[in-house]
């Protein structure tokens, strides 16, 4: 039988590897509110990074516990550790894309956006991004990826929104975006996700112009390959 009263005070023992134990032996009775109330208390203010991050892993298959989603969200947007963040991002995902994540913007959404721009962290970027392409439907997501796809580093992470934004390529926004990305990306994957996504929308005479620039120039055997199937169902459509 789980001494709980011995536990609750291991959580404020002065060494950290007694508190972050105690956490960890709390996770298989943290379906009790009051231990979530007191996990909650030591994610939020535990000194140590280890503990917080193993109160957070104790946590996490209650996010959609408002108390709990609160406590991840400032997590995610304020914890030194970068460990901590990860398992709250890890954890907050799924809600993002589940269908209790409603189209208004969320405390959790919006969490996700600012991630997108201002975390240091790749793996953290890599997780929000892919977490909110099932949402590009919702104009402040694809504002989002559209960011992603123009700003983002890791190359991973701008394939990620690409492929997300392959059906919206009628978007004048995204199909912008998408210009800019086959004539100045470098990863080939990316570009031609980019053309892929325009191929059905060979309606300008610019979109026309940079398939066939990228169709006679790209050095990508791949990239070329599918700006040539875009013309030539224009040029068929046409017929």
């Amino acid at each position: 039988m789980t001494n709980f009263v011995a536990l609750l005070q291991e959580l404020r023992d002065g060494d950290r590897y007694v508190r972050q134990a105690a956490a960890m032996a709390l996770k298989d009775h943290v379906d009790n509110p009051e231990i979530q109330e007191v996990l909650l208390h030591v994610l939020r203010n535990d000194a140590s990074g280890y503990v917080r991050w193993a109160a957070a892993d104790a946590l996490k298959d209650h996010v959609n516990n408002p108390a709990v989603q609160a406590a991840f969200v400032y997590a995610l947007l304020n914890d030194a550790a970068v460990y901590v963040r990860e398992a709250a991002v890890y954890a907050l995902r799924d809600h993002v894309e589940s269908d209790l994540c409603d189209e208004q913007s969320t405390p959790v959404k919006a969490a996700f956006f600012h991630l997108l721009r201002n975390e240091n962290d790749p793996t953290i970027r890599k997780v929000a991004a892919k977490a909110l392409t099932g949402r590009v439907n919702e104009p402040e997501v694809q504002e989002a990826l559209l960011h992603v796809l123009l700003n983002e580093n890791d190359p991973t992470i701008r394939k990620a929104a690409a492929g997300a934004l392959i059906d919206h390529g009628n978007d004048p926004a995204v199909q912008e975006a998408l210009l800019h990305v086959l004539l100045n990306e470098n990863d080939p994957t990316i570009r031609e996700a980019a053309a892929e996504a325009l191929k059905d929308h060979v309606n300008t005479p610019e979109i026309q112009a940079v398939l066939l620039h990228v169709l006679l120039n790209d050095k990508d055997e791949g990239v070329r390959l599918t700006a040539a199937m875009a013309l030539r169902d224009h040029v068929e459509s046409d017929l």
